[in-house]
């Protein structure tokens, strides 16, 4: 039998995200998953500031870029930090303009995050090893590892299954303790089984 998912989430929306958690990867490792392309374009800002968008507002809750930095996600989707690169007018507005859109975590003392900081999750990982099993990996280590293609087709793959305690599954990652936190965005999927050739 051979499984196929029936995906409604707009493709780019998933390159997207994909691209502003994998920017500085350009390797994957897919495992016997046979891999849907990306297909980003990193010289697409706009759709990488849509992207940025995304991820901070679906994923970050959970997951970390711990290896990247904010200032340096807002040069690479094209609004750059740096008065040297832009002049002070100009990094002063992209810096206000990070803070607000991109940046929702507080320091250690309760002050907005500074934009040259590491962009830690604020979920704490005990927390986060109750809810859901284990702690949500960082994503700056799986876009290393597994690459663009696997985390665009693994976000595209959940489909509803009661047995799971999230409710969804995951072609890509079966039994995978996330929730499908895309569902408002592609709708709930089911899973479909076919017959090939051979049976």
């Amino acid at each position: 039998m051979k499984n196929t998912l029936v995906n409604k989430l707009p493709t780019k929306l998933l390159a997207i995200i994909a691209a502003v958690a994998l920017l500085p990867v350009l390797s994957y490792a897919s495992g016997n998953v046979k891999l849907e392309s990306a297909n980003i374009d990193l010289t697409d800002h706009k759709s990488l500031q849509n992207g940025a968008k995304y991820y901070m507002n679906y994923c970050f809750g959970c997951h970390a870029l711990a290896f990247s930095r904010y200032n340096r996600m807002a040069n690479d989707i094209g609004f750059p930090v740096d008065p040297d690169i832009v002049g002070d007018e100009m990094a002063a507005a992209n810096v206000k303009l990070l803070s607000e859109n991109l940046i929702f975590t507080t320091n250690d003392e309760g002050k907005p995050t500074n934009p040259g900081a590491l962009m830690k999750s604020a979920i704490p990982a005990k927390d986060a090893g109750k809810w859901f099993g284990a702690p949500p990996p960082d994503l700056s280590l799986v876009g290393r590892s597994r690459g663009s293609d696997w985390i665009y087709t693994y976000l595209k793959s959940f489909y509803l299954d009661p047995k799971r305690p999230t409710g969804v599954n995951n072609t890509t990652f079966p039994n995978v303790g996330m929730p499908h936190v895309l569902w408002e965005l592609q709708g709930w999927q089911t899973l479909e089984s076919h017959k090939d050739e051979s049976g």
